[in-house]
Protein backbone atom coordinates (compact mmCIF):
# COMPACT_ATOMS: atom_id res chain seq x y z
CA UNK A 1 0.00 0.00 0.00
CA UNK A 2 1.37 3.45 -0.91
CA UNK A 3 0.12 6.75 0.46
CA UNK A 4 -1.15 9.34 -2.05
CA UNK A 5 0.10 12.13 0.21
CA UNK A 6 3.50 10.51 0.60
CA UNK A 7 4.10 8.50 -2.60
CA UNK A 8 7.58 7.43 -1.52
CA UNK A 9 6.27 5.92 1.71
CA UNK A 10 5.17 2.30 1.34
CA UNK A 11 2.86 1.15 4.09
CA UNK A 12 3.69 -2.54 4.58
CA UNK A 13 0.67 -3.51 6.65
CA UNK A 14 -3.05 -2.75 6.38
CA UNK A 15 -3.16 -2.53 10.18
CA UNK A 16 -1.70 -0.48 12.99
CA UNK A 17 -1.76 -0.27 16.80
CA UNK A 18 -3.70 2.49 18.59
CA UNK A 19 -2.77 3.49 22.15
CA UNK A 20 -5.44 4.96 24.41
CA UNK A 21 -6.70 5.35 27.96
CA UNK A 22 -9.14 3.06 29.76
CA UNK A 23 -11.68 5.89 29.81
CA UNK A 24 -11.52 6.43 26.03
CA UNK A 25 -11.60 2.66 25.41
CA UNK A 26 -14.96 2.49 27.20
CA UNK A 27 -16.23 5.43 25.12
CA UNK A 28 -15.21 3.60 21.95
CA UNK A 29 -17.27 0.57 23.01
CA UNK A 30 -20.28 2.73 23.93
CA UNK A 31 -20.23 4.70 20.66
CA UNK A 32 -19.21 1.64 18.57
CA UNK A 33 -16.41 3.63 16.89
CA UNK A 34 -13.19 5.56 17.26
CA UNK A 35 -13.67 9.07 15.89
CA UNK A 36 -11.40 10.32 13.10
CA UNK A 37 -8.57 10.99 12.84
CA UNK A 38 -7.42 7.69 14.33
CA UNK A 39 -3.70 7.65 15.07
CA UNK A 40 -1.44 4.72 15.76
CA UNK A 41 1.87 2.96 15.23
CA UNK A 42 3.16 0.56 12.58
CA UNK A 43 4.28 -2.04 15.12
CA UNK A 44 3.13 -3.34 18.47
CA UNK A 45 6.57 -2.55 19.89
CA UNK A 46 6.30 1.11 18.82
CA UNK A 47 2.83 1.30 20.38
CA UNK A 48 4.13 -0.22 23.62
CA UNK A 49 6.95 2.34 23.77
CA UNK A 50 4.39 5.14 23.28
CA UNK A 51 2.10 3.64 25.93
CA UNK A 52 4.94 3.58 28.46
CA UNK A 53 5.93 7.15 27.59
CA UNK A 54 2.37 8.50 27.90
CA UNK A 55 1.06 6.27 30.69
CA UNK A 56 -1.81 4.97 28.55
CA UNK A 57 -2.85 1.44 29.37
CA UNK A 58 -4.79 0.11 26.36
CA UNK A 59 -3.46 -0.94 22.95
CA UNK A 60 -5.80 -1.89 20.10
CA UNK A 61 -4.86 -3.57 16.86
CA UNK A 62 -6.75 -1.60 14.19
CA UNK A 63 -7.61 -2.88 10.72
CA UNK A 64 -9.23 0.18 9.13
CA UNK A 65 -11.37 0.23 6.00
CA UNK A 66 -9.80 3.57 5.02
CA UNK A 67 -6.31 4.25 3.66
CA UNK A 68 -3.47 4.55 6.18
CA UNK A 69 -1.20 7.62 5.98
CA UNK A 70 2.17 8.15 7.68
CA UNK A 71 2.67 10.94 10.21
CA UNK A 72 6.04 12.40 9.19
CA UNK A 73 6.75 13.91 12.62
CA UNK A 74 6.05 10.79 14.72
CA UNK A 75 8.41 7.83 14.91
CA UNK A 76 10.54 5.90 17.35
CA UNK A 77 13.13 3.19 16.91
CA UNK A 78 10.39 0.55 16.73
CA UNK A 79 8.07 2.07 14.12
CA UNK A 80 6.32 5.05 12.56
CA UNK A 81 3.25 6.99 13.51
CA UNK A 82 0.31 6.62 11.12
CA UNK A 83 -3.31 7.77 10.89
CA UNK A 84 -6.57 7.22 9.04
CA UNK A 85 -8.82 10.17 8.31
CA UNK A 86 -12.03 8.24 8.94
CA UNK A 87 -13.95 6.81 11.87
CA UNK A 88 -13.04 3.21 12.72
CA UNK A 89 -15.78 0.79 13.77
CA UNK A 90 -15.21 -1.31 16.88
CA UNK A 91 -15.66 -4.28 14.54
CA UNK A 92 -12.26 -3.33 13.09
CA UNK A 93 -10.38 -3.24 16.39
CA UNK A 94 -9.07 -5.94 18.68
CA UNK A 95 -7.66 -5.41 22.16
CA UNK A 96 -3.98 -6.30 22.02
CA UNK A 97 -3.10 -5.22 25.57
CA UNK A 98 -4.90 -3.77 28.58
CA UNK A 99 -3.41 -3.11 32.02
CA UNK A 100 -5.89 -2.35 34.76
CA UNK A 101 -9.64 -2.76 35.05
CA UNK A 102 -11.75 -4.43 32.39
CA UNK A 103 -12.46 -2.16 29.42
CA UNK A 104 -15.08 -4.43 27.86
CA UNK A 105 -17.94 -3.97 30.35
Amino acid sequence: MTSDLFPDCKMDSPRFWHVTTERKAKKYRQSCKINAPVRGWTSLEAAMAWAMKTGRKVIYEVTPAAQIFPMPDHSNKYGRGVFVDADVSVKNIQCEYSAGESIHD
